[in-house]
């Protein structure tokens, strides 16, 4: 399933120039230079969806880590473990996500809200 990211969020995440530099045997091409804008995505309190850049994300972890650490639970998030948080690519604010999130969404138009950690797709 595709999920069209507003413009109005779209600005937030980065886009990095990526070089890519394709072999034919021994003898080298051109670069191709694309650009990648890149998200990570996890299930947020079940039945949403969060998108985070990448300062994001690792604040969410760092928390995460420093929460287990203090007391050996995540308290609220006990659920949600850094396995679960999934880098996606995102091209012209469009994002693909897994078919197993497909359910989150049916018959249902996507809406979106800007949370402090992050884009929630809900």
């Amino acid at each position: 399933m595709q999920i069209t990211i507003p413009k109005q969020y779209c600005d937030r995440f980065p886009t990095e120039k990526i070089w890519i530099a394709p072999r034919d045997g021994d003898e080298r091409l051109p670069c191709i230079v694309q650009e990648r804008t890149f998200a990570f995505m996890v299930r947020w309190k079940e039945r949403d969806l969060l998108f985070m850049t990448p300062k994001e994300r690792n604040r969410l972890v760092a928390d995460l880590d420093a929460q287990i650490e203090q007391d050996g639970t995540a308290g609220a998030y006990a659920k949600l473990q850094r396995a679960t948080v999934k880098p996606v690519a995102m091209r012209d604010g469009i994002v693909t996500i897994p078919e197993s999130y497909d359910s989150l969404f049916e018959n249902k138009t996507p809406n979106f809200e800007l949370i402090e950690a992050g884009l929630k797709v809900f």
